[in-house]
């Protein structure tokens, strides 16, 4: 007989609109009951897409409040077989909206799908105070509470935290000015636009077909949307001023984490999704300088390629990656507009399959694209060779580059190492001797790089 794997409770946090923290409050449940309808809205919270609209079947929606295709297996097993008596308080309630329309069909299969009632957050004024902290209980298997909470553990003053929190309002007022113009593209270097449906599903369109509405496209970092702007811009800045007011919260209560993600074996902490803008901050309060690599996934993979695979293409591009001049060389080649411009085109090697890499890219590089594509058609195409980048990414930075630093310095308020990915933040007074460090590391493991 196996032993079954110990568990042990743990307490977590649930960040939510304090509007709905009160409304469930109200309801007269259990507290148990109460508890899985803050797990359950939590739930919906992270899993629904900041996606701002979808080709549907017939024509283009314009809906950018998405819906959660959840099965009925997922309430069985997360909430057990009652689940109707926490799930039925909340549709009453009108928290939560729920699309009854559902099929069993063999190939047709399709799942109720649910949401938080797009009022609460219409409703809501932004503000500091508009997120509420709730303190929920799980049961985890007690090998996994071991996250690297050491990690930057130390990281976080208090006196800073407090800063950041009084300033919150100041740096909310700041993102309502936050200029459409870096998402709205009135043209784009590609035929076809990439499209994600609300089944997450990845298609192209002909870019007239994409344009022919609006005139443009919104794009949100290597995504494309089809939808009016004005809409999309107001999503976006609630979503940007709710999740910095969350990130904020989570310093002060001291809910820390540091975990290995499964996929990549990136480490993913409070830091690596935090507000760029207001990580600004915390960095200059903390007295922080941030060391990152230029075109960082072509540097790696210029260090991974195979030393048989030659030619001058691949030279050049190993040449470039090393200096962190690649994106410069594409643009200049190119005759592109702007640097941004021939990093979306590179980016579009990594993430796109290998039946659509671009034909200026391929021409200007060839010996490296025909093996790009014979890694794909062989290990799988699309997301699996970002991943294999990202996993010797974290290779160099985390089992590498972090536990060096953490054996030459330590850890303490004033020997602060985080990484971000691709970037190491330290204690400004140990600039210098960190980055003859890395240079030192990176050296010994042949990894040509250029740090800014």
């Amino acid at each position: 007989m196996k032993n079954k794997k110990q568990r042990v409770k743990e307490n977590y946090f649930v960040y939510l609109p304090s509007n709905i923290v009160d409304e469930i409050n109200k309801i007269e449940v259990s507290k148990i009951q109460r508890d899985k309808m803050f797990h359950f809205v939590n739930f919906l919270k992270t899993s629904s897409r900041d996606s701002g609209a979808v080709q549907a079947d017939k024509g283009i929606s314009e809906n950018i409040t998405n819906y959660v295709s959840i099965p009925r297996n997922y309430f069985r097993k997360t909430y057990t077989s009652k689940y109707n008596d926490f799930l039925n308080p909340l549709i009453e309630s009108k928290i939560i909206e729920v699309n009854n329309s559902y099929s069993n069909y063999k190939g047709s299969e399709k799942c109720k799908e649910y949401r938080i009632s797009p009022k609460w957050l219409n409703e809501l004024e932004i503000t500091k105070d508009c997120i509420d902290s709730v303190m929920l209980e799980r049961e985890v298997e007690k090998s996994s509470k071991t996250h690297y909470q050491s990690f930057f553990k130390t990281c976080v003053g208090e006196s800073v935290t407090s800063y950041l929190y009084n300033d919150l309002d100041k740096y909310l007022l700041h993102l309502e000015n936050l200029p459409y113009q870096n998402y709205v593209i009135h043209d784009a270097n590609l035929s076809h636009i990439p499209i994600i449906n609300q089944k997450g599903e990845f298609f192209k369109i002909e870019k007239e077909v994409a344009f022919a509405k609006y005139g443009y496209v919104i794009k949100d970092k290597n995504k494309y949307f089809i939808c009016e702007a004005t809409p999309f811009m107001l999503k976006k800045i609630r979503n940007k001023q709710i999740s910095v007011v969350e990130a904020t919260k989570r310093l002060l209560d001291g809910d820390l984490y540091a975990r290995r993600n499964d996929v990549n074996n990136r480490l993913d902490t409070n830091f690596t999704n935090f507000p760029s803008e207001f990580f600004e901050y915390y960095k200059r309060y903390n007295n922080l300088v941030e060391y990152d690599v230029k075109n960082n996934q072509f540097a790696i993979l210029a260090h991974i390629l195979p030393k048989e695979l030659q030619g001058e293409d691949v030279e050049l591009f190993k040449f470039l990656a090393g200096r962190g001049e690649l994106y410069e060389y594409v643009e200049q080649s190119l005759g592109l507009n702007i640097r941004k411009e021939a990093k979306e085109l590179l980016i579009c090697v990594l993430f796109a399959s290998y039946k659509v890499l671009d034909k200026r890219i391929k021409n200007l590089f060839p010996n490296l694209c025909e093996w790009i594509k014979g890694w794909k058609k062989e290990n799988g195409d699309k997301g699996a060779f970002p991943t294999m980048l990202q996993k010797k990414e974290s290779e160099i930075f985390i089992d590498g580059v972090y536990k060096l630093l953490k054996k030459n310095y330590g850890c303490g308020y004033n020997q602060i190492f985080l990484t971000k990915h691709d970037s190491i933040v330290v204690s400004a007074h140990r600039g210098e001797e960190v980055v003859k460090d890395i240079k030192k590391y990176f050296e010994e493991i042949g990894y040509k790089c250029k740090i800014k």
